[in-house]
């Protein structure tokens, strides 16, 4: 791909096609990591501002795992609150 040519493809896929995204893995390994129910913490946790925000990349990782960790009334590493987020997503039977 040349700066002039563009991209050659976009993907997107919003219906769970190729990635199935499930935020209860989530919230499973962030209550592990904060020995907490997992039951809590998906009480907690909201599509919120921050989230809004991170999503569009208006705030980076670090930012936004400080608002994570306010919001869910945990205290875990940054290396905790990324391997629970990527762990919402896993490949479909397609991929």
């Amino acid at each position: 791909m040349t700066a002039a040519s563009g991209p050659a493809a976009l993907l997107f896929d919003l219906g769970g096609v190729l990635i199935d995204i499930d935020f209860g893995r989530a919230f499973e390994a962030w209550a592990g990591a904060a020995r907490v129910p997992a039951a809590a913490v998906a009480a907690r946790f909201s599509f919120d501002d921050s989230y809004q925000a991170y999503e569009r990349g208006e705030i980076d990782d670090r930012a936004y795992f400080s608002a994570l960790r306010e919001s869910l009334g945990i205290s875990i590493s940054d290396h905790d609150l990324l391997s629970g987020w990527n762990a919402r997503g896993r490949k479909c039977c397609f991929c």
